[in-house]
């Protein structure tokens, strides 16, 4: 009597378990979708989604949602933008080996794409930053844009000009080269001191103190060298700095920090 009461108790239960569940799928059908499920994400507003990224700097996020993307669309008409604005990441963080890489190969994969055109762009950019000025005015022409004179980026630095003459006038006399580069205070700095310990050398081995004396004068020997050195790393770096300023100059004609600005050449 008692197996028979306690069966039907479990058979009402199963049965209500069941009436419930039924009702909470009835319910999931009919109720009206909500706002996320009604606007379901879609590869047009992920792309949105990385332009946003790629405006606001964070260039980590913008990438991995571009790969994200190419993985989850194979064969998309877009994927060569997409690929695209990877090398402008890689690019924009100087990483210019990495970025012509991607460029070459999205070129020889999509060489009918717009992406491609734009991505002559890049290389014209990294081969004027790499000094490459004939390929830079080159890859601008295959972008279908004309390109600044490029007159300004083969001119030879006055520094560079100049490194062999300044490093002969420090052989002469020490400092003197930095005179040739236009730099009066260096100069005076180099000689006051080596002079200060020619005299110090002088004026020991005339008191006959011979130590000192050979100390003074390894010294200025260890200062005399030390300043053809720097003179010789002073035009040079000067000479990197006037081509910095150059193709800098050259690429903001050229359209350079615009291109950079925009993810995209695309609506979508």
């Amino acid at each position: 009597m008692i197996d028979g009461e306690l069966r039907q108790t479990i058979a009402k239960r199963r049965g209500g378990r069941l009436l419930a569940a039924g009702w909470v799928a009835l319910v999931i059908l009919v109720a009206p979708p909500s706002p996320a499920q009604a606007q379901p994400r879609t590869s047009q507003t992920d792309l949105g989604f990385i332009e946003r990224l790629y405006r606001e700097g964070d260039g980590f996020r913008a990438e991995a949602e571009a790969l994200r993307w190419i993985h989850l669309n194979p064969g998309h008409p877009l994927q060569p933008d997409v690929e695209l604005l990877r090398a402008k990441l890689y690019y924009r963080e100087g990483r210019l080996a990495e970025a012509t890489l991607m460029v070459h190969s999205l070129r020889d994969r999509f060489p009918r794409s717009g992406a491609a055109r734009e991505g002559a762009r890049l290389l014209a950019y990294a081969s004027a930053r790499d000094g490459r000025s004939g390929e830079a005015a080159t890859w601008l022409a295959a972008a279908h844009d004309k390109a600044p004179p490029i007159a300004p980026l083969l001119e030879v630095p006055p520094a560079e000009a100049a490194e062999q003459r300044a490093v002969a006038w420090s052989t002469w006399l020490p400092g003197a080269g930095f005179f040739i580069l236009d730099q009066p205070a260096k100069a005076a700095a180099a000689l006051s001191l080596n002079l200060a310990f020619t005299a110090a050398a002088v004026a020991s081995y005339q008191q006959q103190n011979s130590p000192a004396a050979v100390l003074f004068l390894l010294v200025e020997l260890a200062l005399y060298r030390g300043g053809r050195q720097a003179v010789a790393e002073e035009s040079q770096r000067l000479a990197a700095r006037w081509r910095r300023e150059r193709t800098d100059a050259w690429l903001r004609d050229a359209g350079e920090p615009e291109w950079l600005g925009i993810a995209f050449r695309m609506d979508f």
